[in-house]
């Protein structure tokens, strides 16, 4: 449910980046090829660290949550490898 939400966010400020960006790339394209490109390139850049940002937020959310609810004081590493592979064969 989650990975639903989170994919559906990121598709919709994926397309309103793409959107607002396109009308700035064909006007720059229409002087110079090279300034549509800085344009295009800077969007996707913009649009690619949202995209991850987006998720890492919502995994270590996700993490930080499920430390609380399973785990209490401080935990090995191998205790969060147990928690992951928890939720993802609950899935």
């Amino acid at each position: 449910m989650l990975g639903a939400i989170t994919s559906t966010v990121s598709g919709y400020f994926g397309m309103q980046i793409a959107t607002f960006t396109n009308t700035k790339v064909a006007y720059m394209a229409q002087s110079s090829l090279e300034e549509g490109f800085k344009v295009a390139y800077r969007a996707g850049c913009v649009m690619g660290f949202f995209l991850t940002s987006l998720g890492l937020l919502v995994l270590t959310i996700l993490i930080a949550i499920y430390r609380s609810l399973k785990l209490s004081g401080e935990t090995p590493p191998t205790e969060y490898i147990q928690i992951i592979e928890q939720f993802v064969l609950q899935s």
